[in-house]
């Protein structure tokens, strides 16, 4: 009786671990999604381009401008924390979400699809909250996922699929990716030069670098 007990405990045993190795592939978004955060850390412009969704020549130009922001984003990141230690997003909340997400903030992530958009939405854990509610998109092309950068979406009907930004957005969306590009390599250089006192003030001049009207971005 002892025998057939163990036997029963040892079959048990093994129908949890094959269980458990039943676990459902995590979703290719998900790894593209990551893939591209370790290449704009990595600032490897190659390798983000085939990342990002394809578009159309005229809005390549746009795409290119969006790509360096993020990366110059990401530089203005760590070079702050690398002068002034790591950001208390309690105290900073502006600095919340800026740049890319930590390893932390990636190692749980959800996906929700909507096929008949072909997009899905990545839920990742809000280290503040604990709670899934950090959204970001990709986008399904040929059977392959995408990071949108460039596209649009239709704030009017949510239920339209994003879609390439048309003239006037691309001239719009091209002066701003510029500027800011601009600005952020000038703040870059003034945190070289430890012109900043902290990380409070870093965000300061971010912030006063951002154009708040259409009339300011050329500026």
């Amino acid at each position: 009786m002892k025998l057939q007990l163990t036997l029963w405990i040892a079959i048990a045993f093994l129908l949890t671990s094959l269980c458990r190795a039943a676990d459902p592939p995590e979703h290719e978004a998900i790894r593209q999604y990551r893939a591209y955060v370790a290449a704009v850390r990595a600032g490897d412009v190659q390798a983000i381009q085939k990342l990002v969704v394809p578009v159309s020549k005229p809005v390549q130009p746009v795409q290119a401008a969006l790509i360096k922001l993020k990366i110059l984003q990401e530089r203005l990141y760590n070079a702050t924390v690398a002068q002034f230690g790591p950001i208390d997003f309690k105290k900073e909340e502006l600095w919340d979400g800026f740049g890319q997400p930590s390893d932390d903030d990636l190692k749980d992530i959800r996906a929700k699809i909507y096929e008949k958009l072909n997009v899905a939405q990545l839920l990742l854990k809000n280290p503040l909250t604990g709670d899934h509610d950090v959204s970001t998109l990709m986008v399904g092309r040929n059977n392959k996922w995408f990071v949108p950068i460039s596209l649009q979406h239709d704030e009017e009907d949510d239920k339209k699929p994003p879609r390439e930004p048309d003239a006037e957005e691309r001239e719009g969306m091209l002066k701003y990716a510029s500027k800011m590009n601009r600005e952020i390599e000038s703040i870059l250089d003034r945190l070289h030069k430890k012109q900043f006192k902290s990380s409070a003030e870093v965000m300061k001049a971010y912030l006063a670098a951002m154009p708040v009207a259409d009339g300011q971005i050329d500026k």
